[in-house]
């Protein structure tokens, strides 16, 4: 009986432990978002990390009335969203052609648009509203800017302006914004001159922050023969127009560009030059689609909030661009939830750092809420650039208890370790942060710390050094005996003077190389030793490299990727050599090639873990010193692989320049028809990996 109860009680808890344990699993799955969220390091490769904003709801398609109650119809195709410094909510309602005004809790506050008169508006896309309450909006159906009051009645209209610049402009607006100027900033749809600069009262001013045209290679050579009026025509590209823009607290302009390969993201001065330096800010990972930037906010710290509508990503930047975290899923099937975006084409954040998301196929907004890890993280970067770097400490001590792998949590513990002359500590978090500049400024601090305090004992000890050898060997003529030579098998002693005799190319290139190939002084195993010696060498300087001018080192290290450019092309070099010279009626084999290629390496090879070891005493402002020892190195290595290929083939000076050259032009033609074949390869799987997919009913 006893051990009946006994079982029945261990049962009885199994079963209890199940269900709870059911529970949490269906709870966690039900709290947990629906998308994917991502931190970035500095070359934006992404990485999965926690939760930073919960999606709270979906606003806007279905409204009421804020004094009945009333239902009331609610968006329908959104095109524009803006919210004001009071966290009020203004939506461009396209297909309603309206500017509804709404709250966080989907009350219709007031509509902008008359029913009839000047007012009436048509398929308007963009809205922009004046800390005093005016509303400027983009009517692109009408062609025009409409100004609105704070009570939504009608003040003025203007369309295209009449000024000669602009015969060849179509004026259809698409969004519209104002700087701190009080100028008007004109999207137009295929505006390639860029942002149109108006006044308030419809006044042409001026074009700002062109984009820059995409050209191909073809392109670009015929435009040193095209004469000033062709470039001028419709025969070369037209610039990308922006997607969307926006103004900072700061002054600065802020554009986001779908279709282009470069400055997707810009931060624009005065004088329209672009901060950003027109950087590349695609996401450096094959699984995600090119982005397509459709739309931008700027918060008062500077932090830019922009949607990728290829990816259906909500992507944070720093206010220096340094992509940060990015948030959300593209939208398939029928998996309508907050935060899987159909088409986002507006975002907003408020006060208190919520993200509203506008979404057209949703007809409706994606509302988000901070966690605290993301109040921890904003507050962070606001206190820094507020120069209230020792304020900011908290806040990233908690950003980094929750994640370790946050760069700008890092850098600002390393600018505080810097400020308390704590440089060591500083140099980790900076390496942490992936930022070279403010690693060598704290290593260039600690180096002379080290200097002052271990120079004397340097100095002392080398002085006794000297002095113990003055007294041993010149006072007391103290003589060595000589060492006993260890006796050899003549196998070994073979392999051995072989292998020494590689590093004679040294002091001797054209005599080695031309015994090695002639006089049977290298050989095949030799070769390949030295060459496995490269490789190593290449990885152990890899690893000891200063982070000054390594970011990276061994860390992420990817074997496939160190042999395709380390070992690759010393293999294609020794096959061109080869097949020149059997075209030129050169007296190479493909064995003395080899051994020759891999001898000339030596200075690579002996060189190459010392200038590592230099650079670990070097900063940035001292770069110059180790890129004359690495050109050195590698003017030396190229200088021998000339010799070699002179020495090997048995070619005359003026044939050996020739067919170098030839051997240079096969070698690049070699890559690119390997990075075609790859490029096929991978297309071929692409789609037998999806047509599979299809037929098995996985997608």
């Amino acid at each position: 009986m006893k051990i009946l109860k006994s079982n029945i009680i261990k049962l009885t808890i199994s079963v209890v432990f199940l269900v709870v344990f059911a529970f949490i699993n269906v709870v966690s799955a039900i709290a947990s978002p629906p998308y994917s969220t991502y931190s970035f390091n500095a070359d934006r490769q992404p990485a999965y990390m926690q939760t930073v904003y919960q999606p709270v709801g979906m606003l806007g398609q279905n409204l009421y009335d804020h004094t009945t109650g009333e239902q009331l119809p609610g968006l329908s195709n959104p095109s524009g969203i803006f919210i004001d410094q009071n966290d009020r909510i203004y939506v461009a309602d396209r297909d309603n052609n309206r500017i509804v005004h709404i709250t966080s809790s989907g009350a219709l506050m007031k509509v902008y648009g008359d029913e009839s008169g000047p007012g009436v508006l048509r398929q308007p896309e963009g809205v922009f509203v004046t800390e005093n309450g005016d509303v400027f909006v983009a009517d692109t159906g009408n062609n025009r800017i409409v100004h609105f009051d704070a009570g939504g009645n009608y003040i003025f209209s203007f369309g295209k302006p009449d000024d000669i610049r602009l015969q060849n402009i179509m004026f259809i607006p698409t969004d519209v914004t104002m700087d701190l100027r009080g100028t008007l900033l004109v999207l137009l749809r295929g505006g390639s001159e860029g942002i149109m600069l108006m006044s308030r009262e419809g006044e042409f001013l001026s074009f700002f922050g062109r984009n820059l045209t995409p050209l191909n290679i073809i392109e670009r050579l015929l435009r040193f023969i095209y004469t000033d009026e062709q470039i001028r025509t419709n025969l070369n590209r037209l610039a990308p127009s922006p997607s969307a823009v926006a103004v900072g607290k700061d002054g600065f302009i802020y554009t986001a560009t779908q279709a282009t390969d470069r400055g997707q993201l810009k931060k624009l001065n005065v004088n329209s030059e672009d901060l950003f330096l027109n950087e590349d800010f695609q996401i450096d990972n094959p699984y995600f689609n090119p982005i397509a930037l459709s739309a931008i906010t700027v918060t008062n710290s500077g932090m830019i909030f922009v949607t990728d509508r290829s990816n259906g990503m909500v992507l944070i930047h720093d206010n220096l661009g340094d992509l940060q975290i990015g948030f959300g899923q593209l939208l398939f099937g029928g998996n309508f939830r907050v935060g899987v975006f159909g088409d986002p084409v507006g975002i907003g954040v408020n006060s208190r750092y919520n993200v509203f998301v506008l979404d057209r196929v949703y007809n409706g907004i994606h509302v988000f809420a901070p966690t605290n890890f993301m109040l921890n993280f904003i507050a962070g970067i606001e206190k820094q650039q507020q120069g209230l770097h020792l304020e900011a400490e908290e806040n990233w001590e908690t950003v980094l208890r929750q994640n370790v792998f946050i760069r700008s949590a890092h850098e600002g513990i390393g600018r505080i370790r810097y400020r308390e002359g704590d440089y060591i500590s500083a140099m980790e978090h900076m390496r942490r942060a992936f930022n070279q500049e403010l690693y060598s400024a704290a290593r260039w601090q600690q180096r002379v710390i080290v200097t002052r305090e271990y120079t004397p004992v340097v100095l002392i000890t080398l002085a006794g050094v000297f002095i113990l050898w003055l007294i041993l060997f010149k006072i007391l003529r103290l003589k060595m005996e000589p060492t006993r030579r260890v006796m050899l098998g003549p196998r070994i002693a073979g392999h051995l003077d072989n292998f020494l005799f590689a590093a004679q190319i040294l002091r001797s290139p054209s005599d080695t190389l031309y015994s090695a190939s002639y006089e049977k002084h290298g050989n095949i195993g030799t070769a390949t030793v030295w060459l496995l010696l490269y490789l190593m060498t290449a990885i152990i300087a890899t690893g000891l490299t200063s982070f000054s001018f390594s970011m990276y080192g061994l860390r992420g290290f990817d074997l496939v990727t160190f042999l395709v450019f380390n070992l690759l092309p010393v293999l294609v070099w020794i096959l061109a050599g080869y097949l020149v010279g059997s075209i030129t009626k050169g007296q190479g084999t493909l064995r003395n090639i080899f051994i020759s290629t891999v001898y000339a390496l030596m200075p690579f090879i002996l060189l190459r873990i010392p200038i590592a070891l230099i650079s670990q005493v070097l900063t940035l402002t001292e770069v110059a010193i180790y890129n004359f020892f690495m050109l050195v190195m590698w003017a030396w290595v190229v200088i021998l692989q000339f010799i070699a290929t002179k020495e090997t083939q048995g070619f005359s000076m003026g044939e050996t320049v020739k067919n170098t050259l030839w051997i240079i032009f096969v070698s690049a033609m070699t890559v690119l028809f390997a990075i075609a074949l790859y490029g096929i390869a991978m297309q071929a799987w692409s789609f037998l990996d999806e047509f599979f997919r299809e037929l098995l009913g996985l997608v």
